[in-house]
């Protein structure tokens, strides 16, 4: 499994504008093209032409479980609560 992460600062001129939306729109829908194309990690590039950040794809691994017991395990990536697979009982998903 993977996510897309993308990262935009919008704290010059290009998105004084509106309060950005128009160019925050621009740039995804040029990372929607990209994407399109087969590219999976781009820059984000403002209309005055300066990088104002970066997407991509990454791994999405699964939660880490570490029960009181001492046994540890990855579960399922819905994160939810599971049973220790050495004492049975029910462990939280450690933080990411």
């Amino acid at each position: 499994m993977t996510k897309l992460l993308i990262d935009i600062e919008s704290e010059n001129d290009a998105f004084n504008i509106d309060g950005g939306s128009l160019e925050t729109a621009r740039i995804l829908r040029l990372i929607a093209s990209d994407i399109e194309n087969g590219q999976g990690i781009g820059l984000c590039v403002d209309h005055n032409g300066n990088k104002v950040g970066r997407w991509d794809f990454r791994p999405t691994l699964p939660p880490v479980f570490n029960c009181a017991c001492g046994a540890q395990w990855a579960g399922e990536y819905g994160g939810a609560n599971e049973a220790c697979p050495d004492c049975g009982e029910t462990t939280a998903p450690e933080a990411a």
